[in-house]
């Protein structure tokens, strides 16, 4: 009975000790989706001017207005984007 109890404390604490020290090495939560700027690839994202949302700058729609070049997640958003400007 006392090895159980002896068992049950050593792999208790050894847990603790795994998870405490994989966390360390963990990057911290809501790093990358608070404010993303690039992906895991190293490919670069850009935000919807109109929206607000994040994409790949190879998936979005473009368009210049004022010398300035804007990246829009639809065809949508570029055309409303149009009307308000």
């Amino acid at each position: 009975m006392i090895r159980l109890l002896l068992f049950a404390i050593f792999a208790f604490l050894f847990y603790t000790v795994v998870s405490t020290v994989l966390r360390l090495f963990r990057p911290p939560r809501g790093t990358s989706s608070s404010h993303p700027t690039s992906r895991e690839s190293g490919e670069s994202m850009v935000k919807d001017p109109v929206c607000g949302t994040y994409l790949p700058q190879r998936d979005a729609v473009s368009l210049r207005h004022g010398g300035v070049d804007h990246s829009f997640c639809s065809a949508e958003c570029r055309d409303r984007f149009k009307q308000e400007h």
